[in-house]
C-alpha cells in the first residue's frame, strides 16, 4: 500500500513521497521544521513540513490541489498537497515541471541516497508532461 498517481508521476510509499518533498523543499532552499500529527487512534508520529508556511490559513481544498490564488512558487502546490488524494490542475503542470527541472542538479547521482530522489525527480516531471500534453490533471490515489 502506498501512493499512486496518474500518469505515473509517483508510485511508492508515503515515507518515501513525504522524504522526496522534503528533499526538494530543502534544495529549494525552505527550511523545515518537525511536527507531530496523529496517525491513528492514539497514536501520533513526528513528521517534517517547510517552517514558516501559513499552514493555518491553508483551506481543505488546497491539499487537494485547488487554490482561489496559487502561491507564487509552483512548487509549493506540491508541498502543501495531500499524500493520498486530490490532483495537481492542469494550469500548473508545466510551471510546476519546470520548477522540478530547476532543482535536478541539488540531488547528486554520485550518492546512492540521493540517486533515487533524482530519478525520482525526473520520473515526476515526464508524469507531469504527459498529463499536460493530454489536457488532464495529476490525480493522487
Amino acid at each position: 500500500m502506498g501512493l499512486d498517481t496518474s500518469f505515473d508521476c509517483w508510485h511508492g510509499s508515503y515515507s518515501g513521497f513525504s522524504e522526496w518533498r522534503n528533499g526538494l523543499a530543502e534544495i529549494a532552499g525552505y527550511r523545515l521544521e518537525s511536527y507531530e500529527a496523529e496517525i491513528g487512534e492514539g497514536f501520533t508520529h513526528m513528521f517534517k513540513r517547510i517552517a514558516g508556511l501559513p499552514w493555518e490559513q491553508y483551506e481543505e481544498k488546497n491539499y487537494l490541489g485547488k487554490w482561489d490564488k496559487y502561491p507564487n512558487d509552483p512548487l509549493l502546490i506540491l508541498m502543501v498537497h495531500s499524500d493520498h488524494e486530490g490532483e495537481l490542475p492542469v494550469d500548473r503542470l508545466l510551471p510546476l515541471a519546470k520548477r522540478l527541472e530547476g532543482l535536478l542538479d541539488g540531488f547528486s547521482e554520485k550518492r546512492l541516497l540521493e540517486r533515487w530522489k533524482r530519478e525520482a525527480t525526473i520520473n515526476f516531471i515526464l508524469g507531469l508532461l504527459n498529463a499536460a500534453k493530454a489536457g488532464e490533471p495529476v490525480e493522487f490515489f
